[in-house]
């Protein structure tokens, strides 16, 4: 799959100071451990459903999860991050940057909260469903009231305090679908607790911030509001392009399957997302580094970026192999229909090899400036996506599943490497990737031949296998870890 913005672009401005390590360290820390826990709080909320109110319930609610994903990035459009930008650029008018984004903010929740729910009323959905939508327009609107910390929280290197809101938020999510699940579970009361959560997690965002934004009222704000607009369009519309692929395959398995389909690709996809924010905690943490090193010293740029793609890669294989292996044991987790849930995991477990892939090279497009080549590909690969859900979808979640693999590894890695190198003008070592596909692809074969795919064991031995293969094979080497410190360590990243 193409780039995604936010992947890329969690913060734009390195401090050149001493204290870079320590603050790439604290960082990558709270950046990855935070995302890790949101991603399984988030898991737990799946099981959490699925076993006392249904797959089929599930379903509708991912369905509705799958337009508000949509909608929140509709009242983003990339303007956070931009933001971000003209706020670490230019920080003598931080209050104009700021008010222009609050105004923006209120204008575009409001817009894409009516832009959601018209959108389930006009496709035809069932009243409940229509009904859910309306009343996630109130979480939308909310989350345009966080984007304002959350610019402040990443401007000031103080990501940790962002994801520590969406912690609590995610916490009281969870506690207040335990409750519902006990007394019904409406798709409605199960969308309140959402909406109740973005509350949450906006009261929240306002305490760990200590104080309100730093805004300048009174002001005309149309000449920044002209230039942040300007700024956003193609990484916005890049971003949608990317919203709608997330979330085509609730969208076509609801329109041509079952609610039930829903559910079981969705579960599965739940369990992937463990695995793909460690790699995209990565990206984000070491970002402002190489941003530096691209500015300073080239050379220094090209071996970091090699240590981050080798053992990037080495991670996302031992990732790979403990989902394949271990597949059966996490569909029993859902205590419905565990193998058909295990079985589109374990097809959608080879997309991990892919999503590390792009992760890790997508920067590159970013600090070089050359954004538009994401276009192309985002592009290529919704149209791609799209065209195969057509065809696959009506076979239920196992076909969507193949859709994603064909979107994700068919059609989008390949062009993403090719543009993403030729953007920043260099050319990666590939040896270390290849050598860890082929021990990834090795032991998934061996776990199937030998039927080792039948617990959570299964699937820690299998991780275990991968690491000695791969460091028999010469995959797991130190001097790229050194590297990376090493680039860590030094003023603005420079080495």
């Amino acid at each position: 799959m193409a780039p995604r913005p936010r992947e890329c672009l969690a913060v734009t401005a390195p401090p050149a100071s001493p204290g870079l390590l320590r603050s790439v360290v604290s960082n990558a820390a709270s950046l990855t451990g935070g995302r890790i826990l949101l991603a399984l709080l988030r898991f737990v909320v799946a099981l959490v459903i699925v076993q006392r109110a249904g797959l089929e319930r599930f379903g509708e609610f991912a369905l509705i999860l799958s337009f508000v994903l949509i909608a929140e990035w509709l009242s983003d459009f990339g303007l956070a991050d931009i933001t971000v930008r003209q706020l670490s650029s230019n920080r003598r008018r931080r209050g104009d940057t700021l008010g222009a984004f609050a105004i923006a903010k209120a204008a575009q929740g409001i817009l894409a909260s009516a832009t959601m729910w018209g959108a389930t009323a006009l496709l035809g959905y069932p009243d409940h469903v229509v009904r859910s939508g309306l009343i996630a327009g109130g979480a939308v609107i909310l989350y345009s009231g966080v984007q304002v910390y959350r610019v402040e929280f990443r401007a000031n290197m103080q990501m940790g305090r962002d994801v520590g809101g969406e912690i609590i938020a995610a916490v009281v999510f969870l506690l207040a679908v335990w409750l519902a699940t006990g007394a019904g579970a409406s798709l409605e009361a199960l969308t309140l607790c959402y909406v109740l959560s973005r509350a949450v997690n906006l009261a929240a965002a306002g305490l760990l911030a200590g104080s309100r934004p730093k805004i300048s009222f009174g002001r005309d704000f149309r000449l920044e509001l002209r230039g942040l607009a300007a700024s956003c369009v193609p990484l916005g519309l890049t971003g949608l392009m990317v919203s709608a692929y997330d979330a085509m395959d609730a969208i076509a398995l609801f329109q041509w399957s079952t609610s039930g389909e829903v559910g079981v690709f969705t579960v599965a996809m739940r369990v992937l997302m463990l695995a793909v924010v460690a790699e995209q905690a990565l990206a984000t943490a070491v970002f402002p580094m190489l941003a530096a090193q691209w500015t300073q010293d080239r050379e220094s740029f090209v071996r970091t970026f090699q240590a981050v793609l080798d053992w990037g890669t080495v991670m996302g294989g031992a990732l790979f192999c403990a989902l394949f292996a271990g597949a059966e044991g996490l569909g029993a987790l859902a205590k419905q229909d565990p193998r058909a849930i295990a079985d589109v995991l374990q097809l959608l477990s080879w997309a991990i090899l892919a999503r590390v892939v792009v992760t890790l090279v997508s920067p590159m497009v970013v600090i070089s400036g050359r954004l538009h080549y994401t276009v192309w590909i985002t592009v290529t690969v919704v149209v791609a996506k799209w065209l195969a859900l057509t065809a696959m979808a009506p076979q239920g979640a196992i076909g969507a599943a193949a859709a994603y693999l064909i979107a994700e590894i068919g059609v989008g890695l390949i062009p993403t490497v090719i543009l993403c190198q030729r953007a920043a003008g260099l050319r990666l070592n590939w040896s270390v990737p290849v050598k860890i596909l082929a021990s990834a692809a090795t032991v998934a074969a061996a776990t199937k031949v030998l039927a080792l795919e039948a617990s959570l064991l299964n699937g820690a031995l299998a991780l275990v296998a991968f690491l000695v293969l791969a460091a028999a094979l010469g995959a797991v080497r130190m001097q790229p870890l050194r590297q990376l410190f090493l680039g860590m360590g030094r003023r603005g990243g420079h080495v």
